[in-house]
């Protein structure tokens, strides 16, 4: 019975207290135990005598009470027991009753003294209730005194969950006061009373009648609603069942909140094993169940699902209680069940034991839900649904398997038995078997799939190879060929049976990668899935579904339900990977793959998966750290090749690795973990490799190391090119004098050469056949093939002779050496090698198309033991004016186009404190000499060669971003082409290096001469939108947002540094296209024409030098203050636009006009 009582605090909400009673009896005939004088115990008896006195025996009675559950929120009002009087009298008698502190285990079954001592030994409360009795009446009910103090020390917390409480109650020897015990009829067994306030409204619901209890054969689909017993645990004998329970009428108010929900089922017998039951609940009002094929099966039940695993019960007619069905409840709820309304539940067990009374068994002992919510306006709410699951389908029909045979194409649809070994007889055949309707959401990944056997008979071990079909398939016919003329997965799952015992079951390999290939190929939940078995190795015959009903073969696909999807798995215990190698290198990157990558072979005869956690592979470049990266989520298939990028960003996905290879040549290490240890599987040690090289086994896998110059990524070694490698007595540098050059090859190679800048091939070049006198400066390149088609590539050596000077001459035109005389050879040989030495060779004189050419830098003349630079690239002329000279500038281009990548080698010196990185990489490289040139020795001032350095320099002292200068040497050709100013430039690819993220987003604007005012972004070099935001921002004049975009700063020192400079107006901007945080838009002085013109002819400090403009605009510094509105403008501004019209600038520009 329930008192509501209203309470109202001031300032509240106003809750809703009730007043609940627990009444529970005890459950079982170990529960009440009467402890004789000398320890043994009586668990038997018909009555209990309290008063501590059985005739001459004294005695203590224990009580235990299994089960007990109490709202987290309960307030204990009063505790008591109830007894009932069986044996009259008029004698008082004194009772002391204790609690037993904490949930109590079982007693002991053994009446030995062992129990005794057991229940007396255990902790009990220091507080007890005293109870005198002053006489007994047969049946008449007595009550302890309240024990709510007992029960607060036997418990801190009210709430309980599924607890045992058990009492201690001892007599002083005195008087009598007899009652009935557990063998006394249902309602006068003693009896626990709990009286408590709670807000948590408990509702039980019972089985109102026989056809709300059902099973169902999974083999056959039949419907049991009359069995007085429920097999929870899954079978009924040998025969596989499900379960289903339906409670009619559940009232629960729909914005309450469900804190407890439970079934609680009483035992049939006892159940000597666990078993691990799924329970699910039917979604929306249940209907009562039906004889139909299927009826329970075939509902919509929730996604998610509660497991209870039983412990073994070990008596009968005992309540157990299922683990917590909040959440499937819940899910019904929000899918639309309402208060009133049916709810049913689906229970699933894994073959154990749990076996239950039914309602038609007993209505005594029927199941009955409990159900315990809050009505706070909470509402229902359920977690993520859970990710495994699993199906498990019969044949269940004759035409579903079936044999063919292989030399007929002839049909057998009823077959007891299918020999799964590919023979009957001497007949060669094949088995089709076939799963109908089989659910696998779409974005599942399947974990294991199997199909189990039960053997026909005593066999040995079999091969059979297993493949799946690969469309929704059709039911098997009698047409000819009607199974192998089916489309099946290219995979294929290789079963080894090993020797079987008849009537065993027995289950197939994983067959998850062949049921992936047929969802990634198009079936699709809810089809059928077919399997096609060969062999030839006779034997491992099993019952068909003709053969044996409870026999016939059960498909079994595990899955998650976690939007992963199908994927192909194969192999995945690293002790089975013992044939993998590393099979090719790449250090410094292919035209087919840019970053460096490691090329992994399988050498089994099966395909091979690396898991996605845990798999206990790795690759590592560290000796010291083997597991540095573990390859995961990986798939090879067999004989088959799988590559990893080596680019230090395991993010980008599960074929990066999380290092980088050395460009200088390492050793890779290859390992897996078997039974726990680390154990190397390979290793392979490499040298230097340049781009589009490769170092690798040939054959694949077990071979010898070679070289690559043409690689196999991702593919068979057999099928690429070797790298003959080439060997030369004297290596690139610079030399006092002449030598003879050997060259040296394997045998059975050709070798090519020119020494006129020419690129040498098959068909063009000097044949090698005698060192080559190297008598004056020379730049040779070489090629070298043989028969089979490997070759070296083209490889450029230059030999930069101090005594040279003899050498050079006017005979060639253009004014070069004009001046020879000028010079000794002395101070020849003496400045040939102050600074490094570029060697450009072409096939022709550099233009202004891109062409192809070999670029070596020498510096190991100004650095000792740098290992100078050689690679294939573009280049062409570039600048204006400039473009007619005999030395023009050169521009130098590494990248894909010329069949090669980034320049990666330290080209310039650090800048002492740049605020900005000096870059690794490089893709353009940009050879200038001051205005225009300095051989065009306008008015004799040979100093302009200078400008660019100082200029940038002096952008780089002001804490700007400026290009690198380095001065070097030119060689084309083998001639000598005079100083240069090497530098890198402003283009997007080498940003990246700089400022980080790619360089597709990256904008240059070019600012120069006729774009100085409006700027122009050139195909290739990024977004026009992006400048013209800026400059629309710049045109409104909103200047915190322009900050936002603009390194205004940077701004600033450009325009102090470019009307203080005399120049042209030519500049360049640089920007991130989307990310101001990882560069804002900065500007630079492009060209430094113009440099250090000062006064020309008044250059003595008595005369004042006039303002001078230059032909590409701008001028001196006092032209630009004077005369040149564009130049005070800034670059990409025009007059309206300017950034000094812009009032947060105002003050900073016109600090530099003043």
């Amino acid at each position: 019975m329930k008192f509501k009582v209203f309470l109202l605090f001031l300032g509240s909400p106003a809750w809703v207290f009730s007043q609940s009673l627990l009444q529970m009896e005890v459950s079982t005939q170990n529960n009440d135990v009467e402890v004789i004088q000398n320890n043994t115990v009586s668990f038997s008896s018909s009555d209990l005598e309290l008063a501590g006195k059985d005739g001459a025996n004294l005695q203590e009675t224990f009580l235990r009470f299994d089960g007990v559950s109490l709202p987290a929120d309960a307030v204990i009002n009063n505790v008591y027991l109830v007894f009932y009087g069986d044996e009259p009298s008029t004698s008082s008698a004194t009772m002391k009753i204790t609690g037993e502190i904490g949930s109590s285990l079982p007693y002991p079954t053994s009446t030995a003294a062992s129990t005794g001592l057991n229940l007396k030994s255990r902790n009990y409360s220091t507080g007890f209730a005293e109870w005198i009795t002053s006489g007994c009446v047969v049946d008449q009910q007595y009550q302890s005194p309240d024990l709510k103090n007992v029960f607060s020390e036997m418990f801190t917390n009210a709430g309980l969950n599924n607890a045992s409480l058990a009492f201690r109650i001892q007599g002083n020897g005195q008087g009598a006061f007899t009652v009935k015990s557990y063998s006394a009829a249902t309602g006068k067994k003693p009896k626990l009373v709990i009286n408590y306030s709670t807000q948590t409204t408990t509702i039980t619901k019972l089985i109102s009648s026989g056809n709300n209890d059902a099973e169902q054969v999974l083999t056959t689909g039949n419907i049991d609603l009359g069995s007085g017993i429920m097999e929870l645990g899954g079978k009924y004998g040998a025969t596989p069942q499900i379960s289903a329970l339906r409670f009619e009428n559940v009232q629960i108010p729909a914005n309450a909140e469900i804190t407890k929900a439970y079934i609680e089922f009483y035992s049939y017998g006892t159940n000597p094993n666990n078993a691990e039951l799924v329970f699910r609940t039917e979604l929306g009002n249940a209907p009562v169940y039906t004889t139909a094929s299927n009826n329970i099966s075939g509902r919509n039940y929730s996604q998610h699902k509660a497991k209870w695993v039983t412990a073994p019960w070990t008596s009968g007619n005992t309540m157990y209680r299922s683990v917590d069905l909040k959440e499937i409840i819940d899910e019904n709820r929000l899918n639309g069940w309402q208060s009133g309304q049916t709810l049913a539940f689906k229970v699933e067990g894994n073959d154990g034991n749990a076996t239950a009374w039914s309602v038609n068994g007993s209505p005594n002992y029927q199941p009955k839900l409990v159900i315990e919510y809050k009505n706070n306006g909470n509402g229902p709410s359920v977690g993520p649904a859970p990710q495994d699951e699993t199906v498990r389908k019969y044949v269940s029909a004759w035409e579903n398997d079936g044999i063919q045979n292989l030399s007929t194409g002839g049909i057998d649809l009823g077959r007891g038995i299918l020999e799964l070994g590919g023979k009957s007889g001497a007949t060669a055949q094949t088995t089709g078997i076939r799963f109908e309707n089989i659910q696998i959401p779409d974005n599942a990944y399947v974990t294991d799939a199997y199909i189990e056997f039960y053997a026909y008979g005593n066999s040995t071990n079999a091969l059979v190879k297993i493949s799946s079909e690969m469309a929704n398939a059709a039911v098997y016919n009698t047409t000819s060929a009607n199974i192998t003329k089916r489309n099946y997965s290219t995979i294929f799952a290789d079963w080894n049976t090993g020797n079987w015992t008849s009537n065993s079951k027995y289950r197939t390999s994983n067959l998850r990668n062949i049921v992936d290939q047929a969802r990634i190929n198009g079936w699709q939940s809810g089809n059928s899935l077919a399997f096609k078995l060969e062999s030839e190795s006779g034997g491992a015959n099993v019952y068909s579904r003709n053969g044996s009903e409870l026999y016939q073969p059960r498909l079994v696909i595990e899955y998650l339900n976690n939007n992963t999807g199908p994927a192909i798995d194969i192999e995945s215990n690293p002790a089975n990977m013992n044939k993998l190698y590393i099979n090719e290198v790449s250090s410094e990157g292919t035209q087919s793959q840019e970053e460096d990558w490691i090329e992994i072979y399988n050498d089994h005869d099966y395909p091979v998966y690396f898991n996605k956690q845990n798999s206990g592979i790795y690759l590592s470049d560290k000796n010291g750290n083997r597991t540095l990266s573990e390859l995961k989520d990986i798939y090879i298939p067999a004989k088959g090749f799988t590559t990893f990028i080596a680019d230090s960003d395991p993010s980008k996905g599960s074929n990066h690795l999380n290092f980088g290879l050395s460009s200088d040549g390492e050793t890779i290490y290859f390992s897996r973990k078997v039974n726990g240890n680390v154990i190397q599987q390979d290793i392979l040690t490499y040298q230097n490799i340049p781009y589009n090289q490769t170092a690798g086994k040939f054959p694949n896998g077990t071979g010898s190391l070679v070289n690559f110059i043409k690689p196999t990524y991702n593919a068979s070694n057999n099928d690429g090119k070797q790298r003959v490698d080439l060997g030369f007595s004297k290596t690139r540098g610079v030399y006092d004098s002449g030598f003879d050059l050997a060259i040296s090859v394997p045998a059975g190679t050709t070798v090519k050469y020119t020494l006129n800048g020419k690129t040498p091939s098959a068909t063009v070049g000097t044949v090698y056949t005698a060192p080559i006198a190297i008598s004056k400066t020379s730049a040779i390149k070489v090629y070298a093939y043989d028969a089979a088609g490997n070759n070296s590539g083209v490889v450029a050596h230059t030999y930069v002779l101090r005594n040279n000077y003899a050498n050079e001459t006017t005979a060639d035109g253009y004014w070069q050496w004009y001046y020879k005389s000028n010079i000794t050879a002395a101070e020849y040989a003496q400045a040939i090698g102050e600074v490094p030495i570029v060697s450009v060779t072409t096939n022709a004189e550099p233009n202004t198309i891109w062409a192809e050419a070999s670029v070596e830098y020498i510096d190991n003349n100004v650095y000792s033991g740098r290992k100078n630079f050689f690679s294939n690239s573009l280049t062409k002329k570039f600048g204006q004016e400039s473009l007619g000279f005999y030395n023009p500038n050169l521009k130098l281009k590494f990248n894909s186009d010329s069949g090669v990548k980034k320049a990666n080698y330290a080209f310039f010196d650090d800048y002492p404190n740049d605020a900005f990185e000096n870059p690794g990489k490089i893709q353009t490289l940009e050879l200038k000499q001051g205005q225009d040139n300095a051989s065009r020795n306008v008015y004799n001032i040979g100093f302009m060669r200078f400008s660019e350095k100082i200029s940038m320099n002096l952008q780089k002292e002001m804490g700007k971003y400026a290009l690198n200068t380095r001065y070097i040497n030119l060689f084309v050709n083998g001639k000598y082409r005079g100083l240069k100013t090497l530098r890198n430039d402003f283009n997007p690819n080498n940003l990246e290096e700089i400022f980080g993220d790619d360089d597709n987003n990256y904008t240059k604007v070019n600012l120069q001469d006729g774009y100085f005012n409006g700027g122009i972004v050139e195909a290739g070099d990024g977004s026009q939108a992006v400048w013209n935001n800026i400059r629309n921002i710049a045109f409104a004049k909103k200047f915190q947002d322009l900050k936002k975009l603009v390194d205004v700063d940077d701004l600033i020192k450009f325009q102090l540094a470019f009307m203080f400079t005399d120049t042209e107006n030519e500049a360049v901007a640089i920007m991130h296209n989307t990310n101001p945080d990882v560069m804002k838009a900065k500007f630079m002085i492009n060209d430094t024409d113009g440099s250090f013109f000062g006064g020309i002819t008044y250059s003595s400090s008595d005369v004042s030098m006039p303002a001078r403009g230059f032909a590409g605009g701008g001028g001196n510094y006092k032209f630009k203050w004077i005369y040149s509105p564009w130049s005070i403008n800034g670059p990409g501004e025009s007059s309206e636009t300017s950034w000094d019209q812009i009032p947060m600038l105002q003050p900073e520009i016109w600090s530099l006009k003043l």
